[in-house]
């Protein structure tokens, strides 16, 4: 992930079949993000990965996202899915991320501001591609909608900044408040989107995937 930006990017998160991945590849995603975690309901196989990913331009990054899984299994899924990145989006720690070896994100699950304070762990770190930050539920690892705190954000930013990191931020993210998101935080890295755009958890809505993506170029064409 490169951090001299024109724009933030967009990464759509939990594709689970060909004609999603054909929409939001064609529609300007840069990221794809690939569930790899067995409860999902937006899990997929390696073997699915692989075939899905024959849709996809070859601009856009394959994200596997992984909770809690060990070292071996990550890589094991990471070599057969022919991935370009891991997110860890569990709780793993810094060591583990640092001996995983292989480009990743971390994902900070937050509930209060002082859980960032781990983004300063990963300082240094030439596999950090980046830190993204995600509303904490006890339902879910992920892909429920709920919004950061904008305090967070933004003093995650700062910290960030200061460290030479990426950041990105999930939850909440809609065709609806892109403008918002993108004029409070537009030197962000990445907006990570998901449920806003879905039917039901792992079928992605055509439609609401255009509007997005019209929404956003019509923003970034403006600004």
């Amino acid at each position: 992930m490169d951090t001299l930006l024109e724009r933030p990017k967009i990464k759509i998160c939990g594709i689970t079949n060909k004609e999603d991945a054909r929409v939001v590849s064609s529609s300007g995603a840069d990221y794809i993000g690939f569930i790899c975690f067995e409860e999902s309901k937006r899990y997929v196989t390696p073997e699915q990965i692989l075939e899905i990913s024959e849709e996809l331009y070859e601009n856009v990054e394959k994200v596997g996202v992984f909770v809690n899984a060990s070292i071996s299994e990550i890589k094991e899924v990471y070599e057969k899915s022919n991935l370009d990145v891991i997110q860890l989006h569990g709780e793993e720690t810094e060591n583990f991320a640092h001996s995983l070896n292989l480009p990743y994100i971390k994902a900070i699950r937050v509930r209060e501001l002082s859980d960032i304070a781990i983004i300063e762990e990963y300082k240094g770190d030439p596999n950090c591609r980046g830190i993204l930050l995600d509303a904490f539920s006890s339902k879910d690892f992920g892909g429920t909608g709920i919004r950061v705190e904008r305090n967070i954000i933004d003093q995650a930013l700062i910290i960030c900044s200061r460290n030479k990191l990426n950041l990105l931020i999930a939850g909440g993210i809609s065709q609806q408040n892109l403008k918002e998101f993108y004029s409070l935080w537009k030197n962000i890295y990445a907006f990570d989107i998901s449920s806003s755009v879905e039917v039901k958890p792992g079928l992605k809505d055509p439609t609401k995937i255009y509007q997005l993506f019209d929404e956003y170029h019509r923003i970034h064409s403006s600004s």
